[in-house]
C-alpha cells in the first residue's frame, strides 16, 4: 500500500467511495433505527460537497486543500482531506475532512487508516501546524478518540485534546470556518469542533 496526494484523474473512486460510504452508514442508522436525514437536503449537500472535492481539494493549485488516499495497488481504500486556510488566529492548525473508506475494507486492520493518519500529521507537522480539528457528533467523539488510541498512539499521546466549540441542534456555530466545513446548514445532532494540540506547546493555566 502507499499514500499519495490525489489529483482530479482519482475523482471517479473518490466519488464512488463516498457513495459507498454514504450507502453503509444508512444501513447503520436503519438498523438502529436512527431517523434518515431529508433527501432532497442530503442530495443537495452531497451536490455541493462533491463539487468542492473536485473544485479544491483535487486541484493541484490548491495548496489549502488537500486530500490524501490509501491505494492498494491502482485500488483507492481511503482518503483524508485537510483544510489549511483558516482565519489568522486559528492558522496554527487544520481541520480533518472528508475522512471516507470503502466499507468493504477494514481499514484498521489492514493498516490502511494507519497508514493515512501518519501521513497527514507528518505532512501538517512539518509545515509548523501545532493543532488539528474535527467536526463531529458529540455523542461519536469518545469513538473517534479511541480509534486515535489503538491505531496511532504515538500521535494521540502527543496531543492534549478539548472542545474548541459546542454545536447544539439545529444552531449555527459562532466559528465561520466551522460553519463552512458543516456546509453551512443546520444539523440536528448536536456537533462539537474537536481540538488537539502538541503537548509541547499547551500553554499552563
Amino acid at each position: 500500500m502507499i499514500v499519495r496526494q490525489l489529483e482530479i484523474q482519482d475523482y471517479d473512486q473518490v466519488e464512488k467511495i463516498y457513495y459507498l460510504s454514504l450507502e453503509s452508514s444508512d444501513r447503520i442508522k436503519i438498523k438502529k433505527n436512527i431517523p434518515m436525514p431529508d433527501s432532497k437536503l442530503r442530495e443537495e449537500m452531497t451536490l455541493r460537497w462533491l463539487a468542492a472535492i473536485k473544485k479544491m481539494y483535487l486541484n493541484s493549485q490548491d495548496l489549502d486543500h488537500i486530500l490524501f488516499g490509501v491505494f492498494d495497488g491502482d485500488r483507492l481504500l481511503s482518503y483524508v482531506g485537510i483544510r489549511l486556510d483558516l482565519p489568522k488566529v486559528y492558522q496554527d492548525g487544520w481541520v480533518v475532512s472528508w475522512l471516507k473508506g470503502d466499507p468493504s475494507v477494514d481499514q484498521i486492520m489492514n493498516g490502511a487508516l494507519r497508514m493515512l493518519w501518519i501521513h497527514m500529521f507528518d505532512y501538517c507537522e512539518q509545515l509548523g501546524k501545532i493543532k488539528w480539528h474535527t467536526i463531529v457528533d458529540k455523542e461519536r467523539h469518545s469513538a473517534f478518540d479511541a480509534f486515535g488510541r489503538r491505531a496511532v498512539p504515538e500521535i494521540n499521546d502527543r496531543y492534549h485534546f478539548y472542545t474548541l466549540c459546542d454545536i447544539p441542534p439545529d444552531t449555527k456555530p459562532d466559528l465561520e470556518w466551522a460553519w463552512a466545513m458543516m456546509g453551512r446548514q443546520l444539523q440536528s445532532t448536536h456537533m462539537i469542533v474537536r481540538t488537539g494540540v502538541l503537548k509541547s506547546h499547551v500553554v499552563d493555566s
